[in-house]
């Protein structure tokens, strides 16, 4: 309910304390999710390790991880390995085309010369 009321800290306070009691990918990435859009996308990151160190193979870790990587950290290479993993888990038709036309745009931007500017992805 803090997310969708948008009390994004509030909401990682709770998602902290449910980590704490029952540490899962699934609860380190909403954790990530409530840093992100509270503006503490450092935190967001290491959520999002934290959730990958827990099953390495977590699909909306991955994502985000591949999101946070372009936005924040200009990695379209990084990216695209994350999504790339992505693909690997069993998605469905919906979501594999939405993880290709991500991998498309970070090749794209992979190619575009030093300091061109470039649309940001949307997380």
């Amino acid at each position: 309910y803090y997310m969708a009321a948008g009390q994004f800290e509030d909401a990682a306070a709770y998602y902290n304390k449910v980590a704490e009691i029952t540490p899962s990918a699934k609860v380190l990435t909403d954790l990530s999710d409530a840093y992100y859009y509270g503006g503490a996308k450092d935190k967001a990151l290491e959520s999002l390790n934290r959730a990958l160190k827990l099953d390495p193979n977590f699909a909306n870790a991955l994502y985000n991880l591949g999101m946070l990587k372009w936005e924040m950290q200009g990695d379209a290479k990084g990216a695209i390995d994350c999504w790339q993993k992505v693909l690997k888990t069993n998605l469905d038709p919906q979501h594999r085309a939405q993880v290709e036309k991500m991998i498309a745009r970070a090749k794209e931007h992979a190619k575009m010369a030093p300091g061109t500017k470039t649309d940001k992805p949307a997380m």
